[in-house]
């Protein structure tokens, strides 16, 4: 699933969740676009030694990929963005056979529905992640002291995305995601 870009030594990572667009470049009156990227999933934190990677296959999931991701998430001191319910990060994922690195900007939109942590996610690919790091913090955005440090193994069926997470320092949990866009419903 990692592969290099040709002629720039670069990671090129298919994305690591279904962000699926919806009204593609429509906008509001307040230009705001009308359907944005809605990211549907459920975190379930996992105790003891359950095979899950056992179960998923056993239910038709097929393994993708497994990778490290460090997330840094942001705050601004004159609009806290927690307490809007939304966030904003930057990924840096590695590749632990190859040693090869990719990273992204995510914002996250306040929760839609509670249950399943719902959320419109915009995300895109950086190639400079200090650069971006120097930007947000330019503009008066801090690192919140909290980084996200976890293993993942990423499984797919249709449309459903299931990783497999040791996050450090909090433990195992199985996410589950589904391709959905705002106004659509689950895709």
């Amino acid at each position: 699933f990692f592969h290099v870009r040709k002629g720039t030594g670069r990671l090129q990572v298919p994305p690591p969740r279904f962000i699926i667009r919806g009204g593609e470049g429509k906008t509001s009156a307040m230009n705001k676009p009308e359907q944005q990227p809605v990211e549907v999933e459920v975190k379930i934190p996992l105790k003891g030694g359950k095979d899950v990677r056992g179960l998923l296959e056993a239910r038709g999931f097929t393994f993708l990929r497994r990778i490290v991701q460090e997330d840094t998430y942001f705050n601004h001191p004159l609009y806290d963005l927690r307490k809007q319910d939304k966030a904003l990060r930057i990924r840096r994922e590695t590749d632990p056979a190859s040693g090869l690195t990719a990273a992204t900007v995510n914002y996250k939109g306040p929760k839609i529905d509670e249950r399943t942590m719902s959320r419109t996610e915009i995300e895109f690919e950086i190639a400079k992640p200090d650069d971006m790091t120097a930007v947000l913090t330019g503009i008066g955005y801090s690192p919140v002291a909290l980084q996200v440090i976890k293993e993942r193994e990423d499984f797919s069926r249709e449309n459903v995305v299931a990783s497999l997470d040791r996050v450090v320092g909090l433990g195992v949990f199985l996410e589950i995601e589904v391709k959905a866009s705002a106004g659509t419903g689950v895709g």
